[in-house]
């Protein structure tokens, strides 16, 4: 007669499914769910539903490293009323039902969250922290003012989920505490940060505000910069005389109403503010709120506060507006003293290809001297054309190819 064993064998590990079904393999973790939300606005529209954005404002406990030796850990910060005021307010349901959390505009959480650092990495910038994902330690306790709280890992739910502790915070001194056994790696090439995040929520019109505008002539010099770039140490220097940039909208497939960009992004093109803001929208129900502020084009920060909006392709759209070339334009093309027409299809998917042979070239001299100690965005692997070039045998020369 053949068994089932009821329980698995010593030493067994759950396969990492690609896609797992939290409501098979989680079922154990069902007291774990995040409460059903119910999102109030200020100023609702009529017809509606309301729509509230969350994202990373700035940390109550920053980002810490938990080194390669250290087990335990104990961390104490302080809230004030007026920082207990801003809290959701959440209200049990009948047994075995989610809670529900209702969030309003001006509401605040706090959630503790770790990532993965490189080890020889020294500081956490804030930039780099809200674009990683969230990794938890193979064994860890967590304790909030003395109630032990429980993570939700990739097996169970396709990734590592941050970790809310907004209702077990109180006015006053608050006390987080983690017991962390390592595994053979954990004590070698892994090390993790920890910090407490503080996530802001706000409405359309308030997220819409952070975003600061750029002057177009900073632009200007940006893409100056960029068109005669040569760095000292250097051994080949490109000069381009211009430079085409993309007007099309990654979600819209046309051109952009408001264009914007993260503060982090190094591309010149951008996106629609509105729509992107759009598509970071939460609303009322089981989902948790969305927190996935991403550059569309890059990866890179673009959370509300780290947006900009281009002053120089602000005017640009103006003009194809006026001389009524809006509907059709997908890209211009930039001289260096700052003027730009507009392309046609052909000229400039020859231009495009072009220009990323030449970025692609001092995005890799300038990425292998950084030393921020995170993996930067993948980028597609570029090729370098043929060129006639007059070789320099002195290698502290530098080498200059005109590209007409």
């Amino acid at each position: 007669m053949a068994y089932t064993r009821f329980l698995p064998p010593a030493g067994w590990l759950p396969p990492n499914a690609a896609r797992p079904n939290a409501l098979r393999l989680a079922i154990h973790q069902a007291h774990l769910r995040d409460p059903l939300q119910k999102l109030l606005c200020q100023e609702p529209t009529a017809g509606e539903e309301p729509e509230l954005f969350q994202y990373l404002s700035s940390f109550i406990l920053p980002p810490t490293f938990l080194g390669r030796d250290q087990c335990a850990f104990n961390w104490q910060f302080t809230l004030s009323s007026s920082d207990c005021a801003r809290f959701p307010r959440t209200h049990p349901n009948a047994i075995g039902q989610r809670a529900t959390r209702v969030l309003a505009e001006g509401c605040r959480t706090y959630r503790l969250r770790c990532i993965k650092v490189s080890p020889s990495a020294k500081t956490v910038e804030q930039e780099a922290w809200s674009t990683a994902d969230a990794v938890w330690p193979s064994v860890i306790y967590i304790f909030v003012n003395n109630s032990e709280l429980y993570v939700r890992r990739k097996v169970h739910n396709g990734k590592d989920l941050p970790l809310d502790i907004t209702d077990y915070l109180c006015e006053g001194t608050n006390n987080i505490s983690m017991h962390f056994i390592r595994s053979m790696v954990e004590t070698k090439d892994l090390v993790y940060a920890l910090g407490v995040e503080v996530m802001d929520v706000s409405g359309f019109t308030q997220v819409k505000e952070l975003a600061r505008t750029v002057s177009a002539s900073e632009t200007r010099d940006r893409i100056q910069k960029r068109l005669n770039s040569s760095a000292a140490d250097d051994e080949l220097s490109i000069v381009n005389d211009d430079l085409t940039i993309n007007l099309v909208d990654p979600f819209m497939a046309r051109i952009f109403n408001i264009p914007a960009r993260g503060g982090s992004c190094i591309h010149e093109e951008c996106f629609d503010l509105e729509t992107f803001l759009k598509t970071r929208a939460s609303k009322s129900g089981k989902g948790p709120m969305k927190d996935n502020w991403k550059c569309p084009i890059c990866a890179e920060d673009a959370r509300p506060q780290r947006l900009i909006i281009d002053g120089f392709l602000v005017e640009v759209r103006a003009e194809l507006e006026r001389t009524n070339q809006l509907e059709d334009a997908q890209t211009i093309l930039i001289k260096a003293n700052g003027s730009w027409e507009l392309k046609s299809g052909k000229d400039a998917h020859d231009k495009e290809g072009e220009n990323e042979r030449i970025s692609g070239s001092s995005l890799k001299r300038k990425r292998s001297g950084q030393g921020s100690g995170f993996s930067p965005a993948p980028q597609r692997p570029k090729t370098e054309g043929p060129a006639e070039t007059s070789l320099c045998r002195n290698s502290r020369l530098s080498e200059v190819i005109e590209l007409d």
